[in-house]
């Protein structure tokens, strides 16, 4: 893939998240990061996924120049560290969603800001690159 297409891709996935967490109703956000919170199984196979696709953007996209394309070797790396905390550290990751779920407000402005890095992603794979 093209660095234009993993920014693409990266912001409609970003973008859609974030919509999700703005627009979706209270209650079914909080059902969802409870069971995150209290399902191992689910926690195990978020972290799974994070690494493979962290590990597939080191692997292959490995940029260190300073230009666009290191934001996608940073996400590469930040999610192949993330995986792996994930599936070694759950106890921890369990009370970050049991934390999240409780607050309304952190959530809005999480939401919010993943929003704003969405566009900018997008706007990267579509316009500027």
């Amino acid at each position: 893939m093209t660095d234009a297409q993993l920014f693409q891709l990266f912001g409609l996935a970003y973008t859609a998240v974030s919509l999700g967490g703005l627009l979706t109703k209270t209650d079914y956000i909080e059902k969802l990061l409870e069971e995150f919170s209290t399902s191992p199984a689910l926690l195990h196979l978020s972290g799974i996924m994070a690494t493979v696709v962290g590990f597939l953007l080191v692997t292959f996209h490995n940029d260190w120049a300073l230009d666009w394309p290191i934001i996608i070797t940073l996400f590469g790396w930040i999610s192949l560290i993330k995986g792996l905390m994930l599936m070694a550290l759950q106890g921890m990751y369990g009370k970050i969603f049991e934390f999240m779920r409780h607050r309304k407000t952190f959530r809005k402005v999480y939401s919010v800001f993943v929003l704003l890095l969405g566009i900018f992603f997008l706007i990267l794979g579509f316009v500027v690159l």
